[in-house]
């Protein structure tokens, strides 16, 4: 093996053994997201970005959304295995997946985003389908979803810490994220140390920076200023 080729494969080797590492945090048992990954978004998107060049395509993508419901109550399974387990999201973010749920089930299914894609007129008799696939099937299941949510998540959600600590395994779950994200096992209080530091150094520069060019005594008065 060649010297890049040895790196290469201690790269792919450190990020795939990272990955691995985030199997502690058992996230699909307890994460609650109302950005693009919750499951409403995650469906929107495969509309979105299934490529549909011919007839063929697009009933490829009904039959892939066909299976959406299935993927709604599989996130619903697994979030009350969590739960069984002391494993939940904030109140808050729950709170917020809710709402969002709330305000798409308000609106006509017809006017989803995952009921009108791009090549809907190109091929209509696909595009039919697709339209009850998402009435008939997804979404009852998107309104199973918010009333587990509401009914049974969010009386548990946790209110006190939202950090990763106050999970089950969540030292491990914390490590192991350290890990994935800065490609170092550092130790949980060597990173927050760090980042005392490069605050305390970025708001010197700042504060040195506005009394430079804007006159300003302190930091306060420099962000005053912007």
């Amino acid at each position: 093996m060649s010297g890049d080729d040895r790196v290469t494969y201690q790269l792919l080797r450190g990020r795939l053994e990272a990955e691995q590492g985030l199997d502690v945090c058992r996230f699909h048992e307890w994460l609650v997201d109302s950005a693009g990954g919750s499951v409403l978004g995650e469906l929107s998107y495969l509309v979105e970005s299934h490529t549909v060049k011919s007839a063929d395509d697009a009933e490829h993508l009904v039959t892939r959304m066909k299976q959406g419901a299935k993927a709604v109550d599989d996130t619903i399974a697994n979030l009350r295995l969590g739960l069984a387990d002391g494993r939940v999201s904030s109140a808050e973010k729950v709170r917020r997946v809710v709402e969002q749920l709330d305000a798409e089930l308000a609106k006509p299914v017809a006017s989803w985003s995952m009921t009108t894609p791009a090549w809907g007129e190109q091929y209509p008799v696909q595009h039919r389908e697709l339209a009850a696939t998402v009435r008939e099937a997804i979404e009852p299941s998107i309104v199973r979803l918010r009333d587990f949510l509401r009914d049974e998540v969010l009386p548990e959600a946790r209110t006190d810490q939202e950090g990763l600590v106050a999970l089950p395994d969540g030292d491990a779950c914390y490590r192991a994220s350290i890990v994935h994200h800065v490609g170092l096992a550092i130790p949980p209080e060597e990173l927050h140390q760090l980042g005392l530091a490069e605050i305390a150094r970025t708001d010197k520069e700042l504060a040195e920076l506005g009394k430079k060019v804007l006159g300003t005594a302190d930091l306060r008065a420099t962000i005053a200023m912007l």
